[in-house]
């Protein structure tokens, strides 16, 4: 359209060379605020959608509450889940950011082990970096990643503690 606009001010510049001017002028005009327009929306589209599809904590498996340990097995060579025992209660509690779980004595209500700190879900993958403990000292500063599957009110938690050290573990929603 560029080319026919200046061939026709070099060929001939009268009434109706002008008329064709002005309109394919106001056509380049609206093809223009057209083409804008979709790249706005565009944008715009695509901001909205990085909030929120790609926003990992949109994408992170809902955690956060508070649970209570039902069974466990722990070691390299538990072959079954074992029951938690009934006059020992180990709680954790997970919100936004941090987590912390603490283990006691239902009797005596003396804690008698607890550790904490901040954690990260991607996936199904919770990362916990212990950052403070109680009867915990060789665990501290280390940061075990955990594959989870929450079913209904159930947290079920499995992987290495340490290198060598597998556990798995049942949680129940506390409400």
């Amino acid at each position: 359209m560029t080319i026919k606009i200046v061939i026709a001010l070099i060929l001939n510049f009268d009434r109706s060379s002008k008329t064709f001017l002005f309109n394919e002028l106001e056509n380049m005009k609206k093809a223009l605020a057209t083409t804008l327009s979709v790249v706005v929306l565009s944008i715009a589209i695509l901001t909205i959608s990085a909030g929120t599809v790609f926003n990992p904590k949109k994408d992170k498996v809902n955690i956060q509450g508070t649970w209570q340990l039902v069974s466990y097995k722990y070691g390299p060579t538990a072959s079954g889940f074992t029951d938690f025992p009934e006059v020992m209660r180990r709680i954790k509690v997970i919100n936004e950011t941090h987590f912390i779980w603490v283990q006691y004595d239902t009797l005596s209500r003396k804690v008698g082990s607890s550790a904490g700190g901040s954690y990260t879900v991607v996936g199904n993958t919770y990362t916990e970096s212990l950052d403070f403990g109680l009867a915990m000292d060789g665990y501290l500063k280390r940061s075990p990643a955990f594959t989870i599957k929450i079913e209904g009110d159930m947290l079920f938690q499995s992987g290495l503690l340490t290198p060598d050290y597998k556990i798995e573990e049942i949680w129940k929603r506390v409400k």
